[in-house]
């Protein structure tokens, strides 16, 4: 099997298994904060992971603030942003509308 990596060396295989558990896993989030040295700013960012959707969605468009997403599952639309990118810059040249697999974060 050929091992796919990210332009920063992230083993594409090994980040999407990690974080399938960590999102299947809301426990883990929770022991992680139990043991973390976290300013109280980031400690609500992690505790908010909980609150992630995971699952099927059509990004519909790009837009300045973020890229419209549609979830599959209920048909709600979601104003996304990237954490390090944007969109647009993640998914090269690939025209909208686009299906994905993703988690998103509040």
């Amino acid at each position: 099997m050929e091992k796919w990596t990210l332009s920063q060396g992230i083993n594409v295989q090994s980040a999407l298994k990690n974080a399938n558990k960590l999102w299947s896993d809301d426990t883990l989030i929770d022991d992680y904060l139990a043991q973390a040295q976290l300013s109280d700013e980031n400690r609500d960012i992690v505790s908010s992971w909980k609150n992630h959707i995971s699952g099927k969605f059509i990004l519909e468009r790009h837009l300045k603030k973020g890229s419209i997403f549609i979830s599959l599952d209920d048909e709600k639309v979601y104003l996304v942003k990237g954490l390090n990118s944007t969109w647009r810059e993640m998914l090269d040249g690939m025209s909208p509308p686009i299906l994905l697999n993703t988690t998103l974060l509040p």
